[in-house]
């Protein structure tokens, strides 16, 4: 129907201009895609700050990165870039001098170099400290960081059980409350 009506529409304004056809309005548009499901459009995110690192929490500061990249849409050549401008204190120090010795880093080799100097201890130091560790004031705070190292163990490995939290965590409770809370 719409298109015997555009043959037969004739502009009273324009004189002898003969049929026009409707055309498009040459007004600004939006140069985003449409969303295709790929994510949140960006223009409807919130403005996050890039995650900066001073050396602790290697792990978490990487997969904070990572969250961002794909939260933003780095493209993945950017991300060595991205990230070593956000290093703080001795970590710029250390990549300064890292990659003097290092050309063409790529990511995997990026965070495997900054966990291996940022975090190789952590996960052998939490077991150790998780091992030793005794109830001395409050059960809640004995709790409290008994908890902080079984978070500490199990973001470097998924492979301890629940038996062994728990036989660890009886272990180190006061003898008086230890007595009540093993049979």
């Amino acid at each position: 129907m719409y298109d015997d009506e555009e043959e037969h529409f004739q502009n009273m304004f324009a004189k002898d201009k003969g049929i026009k056809k409707p055309e498009q309005s040459k007004s600004h548009r939006s140069k985003i895609e449409p969303d295709k499901g790929e994510g949140v459009p960006h223009h409807a995110l919130p403005k996050m700050l890039f995650p900066k690192f001073d050396g602790s929490h290697p792990k978490i500061w990487i997969d904070n990165c990572c969250n961002y990249f794909s939260i933003y849409n780095v493209p993945e050549r950017l991300w060595v870039s991205s990230a070593t401008m956000h290093l703080e204190g001795n970590a710029a120090k250390w990549y300064q001098a890292y990659k003097q010795t290092h050309t063409k880093i790529s990511w995997v080799t990026f965070c495997l170099a900054v966990e291996q100097q940022f975090g190789a201890d952590d996960y052998r130091n939490a077991l150790t400290e998780l091992i030793d560790l005794k109830q001395s004031g409050t059960v809640e705070d004995y709790t409290t960081k008994f908890e902080q190292l079984q978070f500490d163990i199990t973001m470097h490995s998924c492979h301890y059980d629940d038996l062994f939290f728990t036989s660890h965590y009886v272990s180190g409770l006061k003898d008086e409350i230890r007595a009540v809370v093993e049979p």
